[in-house]
Formats: C-alpha cells, structure tokens, sequence
C-alpha cells in the first residue's frame, strides 16, 4: 500500500513517498479486472477504497482507470486514481522489493509473470496455506508467504493454542518448504514461542500492519524478522521495515 498514512493506499504517490522515506520493502494490494488487467486496489469492492460501485473483477480496466482512490477504506476521496499494476512496476523500477498481496487467487499467476518479465525483486502474499501450496506447484522457485485462513485466524487470537495449531504437522512441513520466506500474521497475534517455533521450522515472522510506536516496539523486542507499516518516515528502519 506504500505510504499509506501520507497518501492513499496503493497509489503511484504512496509507492513514490515510500521509497523516498526510505522503506526497505513496498507492499502493493494487486487485484485483477474483468479483462484481466492487474490493478493496485485493495478490493474486493471499489466503494471501499475508490469513488466508484461494485466488484473489482466485475469492472473493466476503462471503467477502474478513471476512478479516484480513498484516503482510507471508506474515507475521503483523493486526487490520485487506481493504477495498473505496470504502471507500480515502472513507478517501482527495481529500486526496492515488492511485496505482491494478492487480493483474489486469479490474480497470482498473472502478478507472477508480470514481476518476473521486468526482474523485480518481489514475495507474493496474501494467499493461505492451499493457495501457496497451488501456486508452490506451478511456479517452482517464486518467494512466497503464508497467510491465514478464516480458522487460522481464529485460533490465532489464542494465546495458548496459536503455535500448536500453526506450527503443526501439515503446516509446520509447509514452513519448511525452501520457497516459502515466512508465515505472514497480524502483529497482535505474534508471541515469543509462535516466533520460536516458525523460526525453528526454517522460516520467518514477518507481521502486518503496524500503525504505533507501541506496536512497533513490541513486534522489534520479539525480534520477528519483517514488519509492515503504515508510516515509514516514522517507523522505518529495525528488522526488515516494509511499507504497508
């Protein structure tokens, strides 16, 4: 989403401001048209995040490339519109990593491609554990991370069952995989032991999205290896700062 606390997420400005404040990383929401343009909106609705109506997928290019984006979900209207994917990856021009989060699966492969055609360092996210195990299969060698499903998520808010649920058989050998970076996770469900155990299967926490020095502070002292966040002239640096 770039700097999403000086401008509106995952605009051409935000991206811009976000590696001039120095971010290590830059997260970029990817969704996908009806005509199978990738596009930098959060989805899966455009009410939310732009001044238009209805579903992403459901709209064509035409139609998305002349809306406004939102300062925030559901908040002003900026001046700044929706871009194009290719349009974040010539704003982006190999100057820093992308994080790829993809919004809806259909859009994976075709992020895939465009990110390898132009040499962009990148990670895809945004996909739970059965979509990283698809697209494991058919792009062997893509740098992904593991998100949450809905019962991840849920057990995740548990303290007492979250690294017993996450780190488990099934999903502890995919934390294993030599493609997968991290298990991608709110930073409000990350503890000491969750951060032992993805560590001890071979991969990294990376945790989503700070917006406080609080929260920032927490996240460093359990030393996870990533965190997003919204603002990076404020929280930019410590162990691997992406912008949101």
């Amino acid at each position: 989403m770039g700097d999403s606390f000086g401008q509106p997420p995952n605009t051409l400005a935000a991206i811009a401001s976000a590696i001039a404040a120095g971010a290590d990383m830059v997260e970029v929401d990817v969704s996908i048209t009806e005509d199978e343009v990738l596009v930098a909106t959060h989805g899966p609705r455009l009410d939310h995040w732009t001044d238009g109506r209805g579903h992403v997928h459901r709209m064509p290019w035409a139609v998305i490339q002349e809306l406004r984006a939102r300062h925030s979900r559901g908040g002003a209207f900026s001046e700044e519109g929706v871009p194009s994917f290719a349009q974040v990856l010539e704003t982006v021009d190999g100057q820093v990593p992308l994080n790829v989060d993809v919004k809806r699966q259909s859009a994976a492969d075709a992020a895939i491609r465009a990110v390898g055609e132009r040499r962009q360092a990148y990670v895809i996210s945004g996909l739970i554990p059965r979509q990283v195990r698809g697209v494991l299969g058919r792009h062997p060698g893509v740098p992904v991370l593991v998100n949450l499903g809905p019962l991840d998520k849920l057990i995740a808010k548990s303290s007492f069952l979250r690294t017993r649920w996450l780190c488990r058989g099934r999903q502890r050998r995919l934390l294993q995989h030599p493609d997968v970076v991290a298990l991608n996770i709110n930073h409000e469900w990350v503890d000491d032991r969750l951060v032992a155990a993805v560590h001890d299967a071979g991969a990294q926490v990376w945790v989503f999205t700070v917006t406080d020095t609080e929260g920032w502070l927490r996240a460093a002292t359990l030393r996870v290896d990533s965190i997003t966040v919204d603002d990076p002239k404020r929280h930019g640096g410590g162990p691997h700062s992406p912008s949101a």
